[in-house]
């Protein structure tokens, strides 16, 4: 589901987007629009001809290039060279990235803040980085500039060095470092406070005779996200440590400070303090353990290879292990997957554990609500969990209706997933943080894993509703999916149901005893815990890093910019890239759009803009045309719905299915849980069965009528829509 629009009304932020780009007399005929009581349309129509006006005086303005961020990798490992942009950068100017003076490639600016480059390079050592920018007609506006450093290390152990060490150090107090360089074990430094303090740090390592090497902007990251005030510096040095790891460092361990071991230890490395480092120097084999470590994996790295690498790049990533056994089936038909689960349910003779972040009344609630009323009055312990802002349950007083008739049922318990009430009060990390899973456990023996919420959208099939001119959106059903499982991993599932039970006061479950194997498919659970971990995009992440040949991406929400400049990078590798999206507000075949809340088309569109430079770059998106069917009369015939499913295979051999999309709500704020099968017969299949998607799909054209038609409403969007925030 779409997050909610801002609270403030659509005409006051039109208004403030005006004000900011032209100020002057467009800002006039807006707040006199505004006062005489102008429509929506005419205010956007206003703020698209500033846009156009903002646009074209930015276009005469010499655009700039802010730096960069260092980077570290090993020999023959693929690297992402970044080249940051000054706020307000033309969109397509050419990037043009050099390593020591020599031309590797070229990214493309835009709306991401940062342009990328894929590099893979050959031998060890310490390089420049530079970029240069280029207009379309190829003229330079800006030379070749340094923006940052590259470490290349080989199959020596790495060793990571907090950068506040630094800050009032001598010489003699950081010999412990020099030793260790000598001594064949190569030295990065990681920066926890400012990115601009990168500069300075380098300074610093020359100042004080220490070796050159790759300082790590553990905060860069934030300035893609919105934090609203919390501390996301364990999360981003966890995501920075695995992801080096990931790649094919031999990162081993950290140099830190006393009072920062523990913090250390918390992102997944063994840490010593320059004390520790200087006895071990001192000792004969001190530093034995390291290469000892060093060696284990880069013979682990260098014997994954194909799938395995991908596996393991997942190992790294998240920190979770796959296990086999299981039997799993993946859903993408609504009707079809009603009637698997509505027969799971009715055969039940234990226990029944449901959770969804909506539930809302209509045919599918109906039926659901029956089952679970039906199998309580049979004995068996029926367990309902919702979020409870998007359920609208425990709400500042508000009861579900739907959850109103399962109250004093006998056999039935309901649970609301942080409950906001007039107590507590409500602040804006609250209302982030919600629990946007989706699971049901039948009798510890079958699992869902689904994107699908409890209402008919979901559930129903498009030839189930009759849908003509005048179908409101809210009424056309959505694409989605799900994975059934049984065999070891529902044990896992039940216990992640769990979790979330205990920790809003349910009462006592038995403890999940393993389903005995039940088929041959790997696999392996992906929680996110909301602020305290980012192991759902850490997953798309190595999935999307990995990827070789080809990688198909089914979702709809706007990209986050960490993930998009992946995409743009498996482009460069020569990824074949594809993207399988809908439409915010569904449109009917002729492209124009079914009746619906105008908050859903501004998300339309801001959706939309996400995906400019990853067409740019060559990825291919096509939005989802539902078949032809009797039910279905709009004008245009087959129509362009909504696309809820969140669904990635890579190389037609690992699948992931699940509850987290690819914006920032699902990789900073909200639980999620995802499953990543490994298994080439299910990825095959389901790369199948997308692919006949795909070949009925509405291609994007970014040189197409409908595309460059709705260029002005994208560009008003995102900047009305609080897209570090919601995407």
């Amino acid at each position: 589901m779409a997050a909610d629009p801002p609270s403030r009304s659509w005409t006051e932020r039109i208004l403030e987007v005006i004000a900011e780009l032209m100020p002057g007399r467009a800002m006039a005929s807006a707040a006199e629009a505004a006062e005489r009581g102008g429509t929506l349309a005419e205010l956007t129509a206003l703020a698209q001809g500033s846009l156009a006006l903002w646009l074209a005086e930015r276009q005469q303005a010499r655009a700039g290039l802010e730096g960069g961020f260092d980077r570290i990798a090993c020999v023959g490992g693929a690297v992402e060279l970044v080249a940051r942009l000054e706020a307000g950068t033309p969109a397509e100017l050419e990037v043009a990235f050099f390593v020591d003076g020599h031309h590797v490639g070229n990214g493309k600016t835009s709306d991401l803040g940062a342009a990328v480059c894929a590099y893979t390079p050959t031998a060890p050592g310490h390089y420049a980085v530079a970029s240069a920018l280029r207009d379309p007609d190829g003229d330079e506006l800006i030379a070749p500039q340094p923006i940052a450093r590259l470490q290349v290390v080989d199959d020596h152990p790495v060793v990571v060095a907090d950068a506040r060490l630094l800050d009032g150090a001598d010489a003699a107090a950081l010999a412990p470092l020099v030793a260790l360089a000598d001594r064949g074990v190569a030295l990065c430094w990681a920066e926890l406070d400012a990115a601009a303090q990168v500069d300075a740090r380098h300074a610093q390592l020359a100042a004080l005779g220490l070796p050159p090497a790759a300082v790590l902007a553990v905060a860069a990251r934030e300035r893609e996200i919105e934090t609203l005030g919390l501390d996301f510096g364990v999360v981003n040095a966890r995501l920075l440590v695995r992801r080096t790891r990931a790649a094919g460092v031999p990162l081993v361990a950290a140099i830190t400070t006393a009072t920062a071991v523990d913090g250390a230890a918390a992102v997944g490395l063994p840490a010593l303090t320059l004390a520790q480092l200087a006895a071990r120097l001192d000792a004969p084999d001190g530093l034995a353990d390291l290469r000892a470590a060093a060696a284990a994996f880069v013979a682990a790295r260098d014997a994954a290879t194909g799938p395995a690498g991908l596996a393991r790049r997942l190992d790294l990533m998240t920190a979770t292990t796959a296990a086999g056994g299981n039997a799993i089936d993946l859903e993408l038909d609504n009707r079809a997957a009603r009637a698997a689960l509505f027969a799971d349910l009715a055969a039940a003779t234990r226990s029944i554990h449901l959770q969804f972040y909506i539930l809302k009344a209509g045919r599918f609630a109906t039926e659901l609500v029956e089952l679970l009323r039906e199998r309580g009055r049979a004995g068996v312990a029926v367990r309902l969990v919702v979020d409870a802002l998007y359920s609208r349950h425990q709400v500042l007083g508000r009861t579900n209706p739907v959850l109103a008739e399962l109250q004093d049922q006998p056999g039935v318990e309901v649970v609301a997933s942080d409950p906001i009430t007039l107590g507590t009060g409500v602040d804006t990390v609250a209302l982030k943080q919600r629990d946007h899973r989706k699971l049901a456990i039948i009798d510890g023996a079958i699992a869902y894993v689904t994107g699908r919420n409890g209402a008919d959208e979901y559930y129903l099939g498009w030839d189930e509703v009759t849908i003509d001119d005048a179908t409101p959106h809210d009424a056309i059903p959505w694409l989605d999916a799900h994975a059934r499982v049984r065999g070891p991993l529902v044990a896992e599932l039940e216990e992640v149901f769990a979790a979330n039970w205990r920790r809003n006061g349910g009462g006592p479950l038995p403890t999940p005893t393993a389903p005995a194997p039940a088929g041959d498919a790997i696999a392996r659970v992906i929680t996110h815990d909301g602020v305290d971990d980012a192991r759902a995009m850490a997953a798309y992440d190595a999935l999307f890093a990995g990827a070789r040949t080809r990688l198909i991406v089914v979702n709809d929400f706007p990209v986050i910019a960490d993930l998009a400049l992946r995409l743009i990078a498996a482009a460069q590798r020569g990824v074949q890239v594809d993207i399988l999206t809908g439409n915010g507000l569904a449109r009917r075949g002729d492209g124009s759009f079914f009746d619906g809340p105008r908050h859903r088309e501004l998300f339309e569109y801001m959706v939309k803009r996400r995906y400019e430079p990853l067409l740019a770059a060559g990825v291919r998106v096509a939005e989802f045309v539902v078949p032809p069917a009797p039910s279905i009369t709009a004008r245009g015939g087959a129509i362009r719905p909504y696309v809820h499913a969140k669904l990635v295979v890579v190389d037609g051999c690992i699948a992931s299915v699940g509850t987290a999309n690819l914006d920032a709500t699902a990789s900073h704020w909200e639980r999620e849980v995802n499953l990543v099968i490994e298994s080439p017969a299910i990825a095959g299949a389901l790369t199948a069965r997308l692919d006949a998607m795909l070949a009925a799909a509405y291609p994007i054209d970014r040189e197409s009528a409908y595309w460059r038609r709705e260029a002005p409403h994208r560009a008003v969007a995102s900047r009305l829509w609080p897209d570090r925030l919601y995407s």
